[in-house]
């Protein structure tokens, strides 16, 4: 029986970009060994909090830019 994964926050600890990664299904998504913007490998995976979560939920053109 599958189980499903828990979404949760993909962050850099150098520049502090971040991604809310909510898989589908049971399939862990493709994840960044290291950051997109500043190349750095120190990333760190956290369960999101209420905003992150709200903040995920918006659309994009719509994204609050905190």
């Amino acid at each position: 029986m599958p189980i499903p994964i828990k979404p949760f926050m993909h962050s850099c600890g150098e520049c502090g970009w971040k991604q809310l990664v909510e898989p589908r299904g049971d399939v862990l998504p493709f994840l960044h060994k290291s950051c997109p913007d500043c190349d750095s490998p120190n990333l760190q995976k956290r369960a999101p909090g209420l905003l992150d979560t709200l903040r995920g939920k918006l659309k994009p053109a719509r994204r609050i830019p905190w």
